[in-house]
């Protein structure tokens, strides 16, 4: 369970940085969802 979880995290990370294209859409997303608002919490909705 934590071991493979752990190693798709750490796949998923090295994925992201791997390809800085992908990396800018995640960051764009990020900025659009939560803005200036740092103190928003994540939520699954």
């Amino acid at each position: 369970g934590h071991d493979t979880t752990a190693a798709a995290i750490n796949f998923t990370c090295f994925m992201i940085a791997s390809h800085p294209e992908v990396q800018q859409k995640l960051h764009d997303e990020v900025d659009r969802v939560f803005g200036n608002d740092h103190d928003r919490s994540s939520t699954t909705e």
